[in-house]
């Protein structure tokens, strides 16, 4: 009995110390936490490379056929789900300025870890399709745990390195497919204020080359897409001669990264189409950054256009012959 008692003394100075490190350890500030907190914000929004595959289409460009970017526009809506964390996306992607080619859909959490960064989780969903094209209340109705898979040697990690963020997987423990097709995955992404750049392909172990993605050694360089309500009118006769024919289209939403809306006329049953592009023109030393409004009939080689040196205007207008298209930003 005499030993026993400093025994048990000793076994409970040894639990409560455990107890105290451990509360230390849950309660100690995190590093990340601003860090997190604003590549959550910048994160959201929508983006879009129009600026590179214009650049990339241009004569004077010095690169190869194969190695031009096919055109992408990312879509992240910040949802609400407690269960699977506090900043949560949905990701959607499409090409070639067509919302019907959605080629990529994930669930994504950002969340800190003090001892190394910012971790992605990157989620997989099983009945993507049914997601497609929904707003951020919709998405969030509609997530479930149970229809999400994600591989943890798949998360992607990022550390703040100046003005941006640059994230990375671990080498090459991502891994996907079996057999011939085993193969692990590539995700390198620098997100910035205005800029998100993403490298995204798969290689294979048995011979070492690309199983998909771009070909180019470039990232998919996307720039944040600002929106735009616009309207189009179409006087019948003339704006001085109204007349119960004359059309109005209203409620038009165009993103300023080369967004597209398309109409009809119904007087000469010709397609149009207006569009927003805010430009960083690599050629010039003065006025390289403008604004461009284009209104342009489709099947047409040229168009009439609007341009403007103004950062960020609020508020555009073009007027050719009948018809007129005026944009303010939303």
């Amino acid at each position: 009995m005499p030993q026993i008692m400093p025994m048990l003394a000793k076994s409970a100075l040894l639990s409560l110390t455990f107890m105290s490190a451990l509360a230390n350890a849950q309660n100690a500030p995190d590093p990340f936490s601003r860090d997190l907190v604003l590549m959550s914000k910048w994160f959201e929004g929508s983006f879009d490379n129009d600026s590179q595959r214009w650049f990339e289409e241009d004569r004077r460009w010095q690169g190869e056929q194969k190695d031009k970017h096919r055109r992408n526009h990312a879509k992240h809506l910040r949802i609400t789900n407690s269960s699977i964390g506090e900043h949560v996306f949905y990701v959607e992607e499409y090409a070639d300025d067509d919302p019907d080619q959605v080629w990529r859909q994930r669930i994504v959490s950002l969340q800190s870890e003090p001892a190394r960064g910012i971790q992605m989780k990157l989620f997989f969903i099983k009945d993507a399709k049914a997601f497609i094209g929904k707003d951020a209340k919709q998405v969030a109705a509609m997530v479930d745990e149970r229809n999400l898979t994600n591989v943890p040697s798949c998360d992607v990690w990022f550390r703040r390195e100046g003005e941006q963020f640059e994230g990375q997987m671990d080498g090459q423990k991502c891994v996907l497919g079996e057999g011939e097709k085993r193969r692990y995955s590539q995700h390198d992404i620098v997100l910035s204020e205005n800029q998100y750049w993403r490298i995204d392909k798969t290689w294979l172990f048995s011979n070492g080359k690309m199983y998909q993605g771009e070909t180019s050694n470039e990232p998919i360089k996307m720039r944040r897409a600002s929106m735009y309500e616009c309207k189009v009118s179409m006087p019948f006769i003339s704006y001085a001669e109204p007349h119960k024919n004359d059309v109005s289209l209203s409620g038009l939403i165009v993103h300023n990264q080369g967004g597209t809306a398309k109409f009809t006329d119904p007087k000469t049953n010709k397609e149009f189409e207006l569009q927003l592009r805010e430009k960083q023109y690599p050629y010039y030393k003065e006025g390289s950054d403008f604004f461009l409004m284009r209104l342009k009939e489709v099947s047409a080689k040229y168009s009439a256009a609007l341009v403007t040196t103004a950062p960020n205007p609020d508020k555009l207008s073009v007027n050719v012959g009948n018809m007129a298209a005026s944009c303010k930003r939303v």
